[in-house]
């Protein structure tokens, strides 16, 4: 993951000697040690909160693009991941072979260079134009908009910190500084940035202070380049130290891949199998960077002894809850769960690999290679696991890689001078390697056994699709098509009712009440729905109307067609549009909708994107004159309903709620929330007299959600 790390060396092995004070002085020129700590201090400090204001900003700016899939946020990160590599390689490379007096010629154009990127918008013709993998076109974008800056602050942690130790001392400070600083630029962004600015503000403010803190990193590094007089005197010095061979190399590399894997790993289960809400997208990357405080800060952080033996009881934990409903504990112990189990894990890798820290004269390389791990580890996650796993088992792949990783960084003591007596270091080391293929093996058996039962799974970048049948043979055998654990379509498989519309679209539901009402019009009707899930609502279809789909999905598209028979046998004509809703639309002349569904809002990530006012200006453009729009706001982690009857209330249309409570047992007919808005006063009156309808009154409690800013924290439910 993107870390900005430090350390030294306090593992026994010799240090280099530090120049005397008045030596430093008159190689600092005017800069005076505690003045030198105060300006490095603010420069790292600025760096690392910058570094991790904008993964984020980039996320919410993007997202909207591409269907606002968590996936989005995973490939951004890897992106982050990578740049840090080339950030840290590049730092590496200029301190160990430029001169010390003569890296400000090399590195200050660098940092003039990124200001050429400035603000920090993304252009607009990089949106998607259809409903392909869009993995690439995120990181060119991300490549082209925000690269070079983050480029120039991913090599501020490695360079600072070996400029000051090569003329001021230990930068111990500074590496703690920093690591808070990421900590504090993660987490103030969904509590204080994200409700207060809109997007465009906020990457117009990161692009102002970034222009700011590029003044200040010239400035230090042509201090540093004048100060390098003295890092002659200072080589000389460094001796004795044993240089890193490639099984140390290849240590660090696994234990830096292992809890970047994890983090990501968790991230897909919290927002798929647990709650879809868009703090999960951030508490396990704040657990990450906690770990490597504790690990990092100083040696009695981490403590061996305490957390050693509770590795194995979290592992073995972890694999015995790893699938959606082993743990019964509530959405919030769940998700206090999988987050203290990541500390652990994440905290026991990183404080092996703070024991394994190199002396200080080869400390870039250490962060070029840790800095490959983690990028290797989102990596995994982000690109390889989509393309070769069927569902979201990259976390039961990742606790079987920590108990290895562990289990060599163990073996490695036992087997060495860990122990006197010869009978016991074998033996705990058959203990470990037993327990660690134990683990192995029945994750492995839990994973196989987890999709059997199941008529199809599959993955794709927009997430893992699966088809069960479930009521047995009789007549209330149905085919329940699932997001994760969000159930997404369901059809009866009795040939005699396979055109009943069931779970959120039944006869009683708010869409279900509009529908009746619109089938008392003479005449065709046209049909746009935003989201196909099973294509259920095409049972409405009478012959001669028009239902045209809109999905992002092309894996949902295929399972629509193939696995159930709503589209197939709808009397009326049926169209699937592939790409995202917003976008199709807006490509489209005029389609002059009786009627329009948005039905993307009841599960997984909710596109935010869909819910603007630009969106639902763009909506009522698509409609007839009359026309109405009926939202399906029917989640369980999130009160939409003030979001879309604030839009509604501001484009002077009338909204009516219709809570349906289903059928009681939700194998059927679930309950469901719609929301209908109209133009149409008259058609308004009908519908607000409905079963279960109530007329919204237009509000300005909520704040209105627009291109440039929501708040989907304010929305969330107080869930158990």
């Amino acid at each position: 993951m993107v870390s900005v790390m430090s350390s030294l060396d306090h593992a026994g092995r010799p240090a280099p000697q530090i120049l005397p004070r008045r030596v430093r002085a008159r190689a600092g020129g005017a800069v005076r040690p505690r003045g030198a700590a105060a300006l490095y201090g603010v420069a790292v400090f600025v760096a690392a909160f910058l570094l991790f204001q904008v993964e984020p900003i980039m996320g919410r700016l993007i997202l909207p693009w591409f269907g606002g899939s968590a996936a989005v946020w995973t490939v951004a990160l890897m992106f982050f991941q990578v740049v840090l590599v080339l950030g840290y390689l590049y730092a590496h490379l200029l301190v160990r072979y430029v001169r010390p007096d003569r890296q400000m010629f090399v590195h200050v154009p660098v940092l003039l260079a990124s200001l050429a990127v400035l603000p920090i918008l993304p252009d607009a013709a990089w949106r998607p134009v259809g409903g392909q993998d869009p993995t690439l076109r995120i990181l060119g974008l991300l490549a082209v908009t925000v690269g070079p800056p983050f480029f120039v602050l991913c090599t501020c942690g490695p360079l600072f910190q070996a400029w000051y130790a090569r003329t001021h001392g230990e930068p111990y400070r500074l590496f703690s500084l920093s690591n808070g600083a990421s900590l504090l630029g993660l987490l103030s962004y969904p509590l204080i940035v994200e409700p207060r600015l809109g997007t465009h503000a906020q990457a117009y403010v990161w692009s102002a202070a970034y222009a700011l803190f590029i003044a200040l990193a010239i400035l230090i590094t042509v201090r540093s380049s004048r100060a390098a007089e003295s890092t002659v005197a200072l080589r000389a010095a460094e001796s004795g130290a044993r240089a890193p061979g490639w099984f140390d190399r290849l240590r660090w590399l696994a234990l830096a891949a292992t809890p970047s894997l994890l983090t990501l790993a968790v991230t897909n289960h919290l927002t798929r199998n647990v709650a879809p809400i868009p703090l999960l997208w951030v508490l396990p990357l704040a657990v990450y960077l906690l770990s490597l405080i504790i690990c990092f800060e100083s040696d009695s952080g981490y403590r061996r002894s305490l957390f050693l033996p509770l590795l194995p009881v979290v592992l073995l934990l972890v694999a015995i809850n790893l699938f959606p409903g082993d743990l019964e504990v509530g959405i919030f112990g769940q998700i206090a769960f999988f987050i203290g189990a990541l500390l652990v894990m994440c905290t026991v890798c990183h404080g092996e690999l703070s024991r394994l820290k190199p002396a200080p004269e080869y400390l870039t390389g250490f962060y070029l290679v840790v800095a490959v791990g983690g990028a290797l580890g989102g990596l995994l996650v982000a690109v390889l696991a989509p393309q070769v796993l069927s569902d979201y088992f990259e976390l039961a792949f990742g606790i079987v890689l920590c108990a290895v990783v562990i289990a060599v960084a163990v073996l490695g003591d036992l087997l060495g001078r860990g122990l006197r007596r010869l009978w016991l270091r074998r033996a705990l080391a058959l203990a470990v390697l037993a327990g660690t293929a134990v683990l192995g093996i029945y994750v492995v058996g839990r994973v196989q056994a987890y999709d059997r039962g199941a008529r199809l799974v599959a993955r794709d970048f927009y997430g893992v699709s699966s088809v069960r049948d479930v009521g047995g043979r009789g007549p209330q055998a149905q085919r329940v098509l699932y997001s994760g654990t969000i159930v997404h379509g369901q059809q009866f498989l009795a040939p005699s009712q396979a055109l009943t519309p069931v779970s959120y679209y039944g006869q009683s539901s708010g869409l279900g009440q509009l529908m009746r009402e619109e089938h008392r019009s003479p005449g065709p009707e046209r049909i746009g729905v935003i989201g196909l899930g099973a294509g259920t609502i095409a049972a409405y279809g009478r012959t001669g109307d028009s239902y045209r789909f809109y999905e992002i999905d092309p894996l949902d598209i295929s399972i629509a067609r193939t696995w159930f028979s709503f589209l197939r046998l709808s009397p009326a004509r049926v169209d699937v549009v592939s790409g995202d809703g917003r976008l199709s639309l807006e490509r489209e002349p005029g389609q002059h909708f009786n009627v329009l569904v948005a039905d993307a809002f009841n599960g997984d990530s909710v596109p935010i994107h869909l819910m603007t006012l630009q969106a639902f200006e763009l909506y009522f453009r698509q409609l007839a004159p009359g026309g109405v729009l009926a939202v399906n706001v029917s989640n369980r982690f999130l009160n939409l309903t003030p979001v879309v009857a604030r839009v509604a209330g501001a484009l002077g249309k009338q909204a009516i709620r219709i809570e349906d409570p289903g059928d009681g047992s939700e194998s059927v007919y679930r309950s469901s929330v719609w929301i209908l808005i109209t133009g149409n006063r008259t058609l308004a009156a009908k519908l607000a007299r409905v079963k279960h309808a109530e007329l919204l009154a237009p509000t300005n409690s909520t704040r209105l959600w627009t291109d440039d800013y929501s708040n989907v924290l304010a929305s969330l439910k107080a869930v158990q």
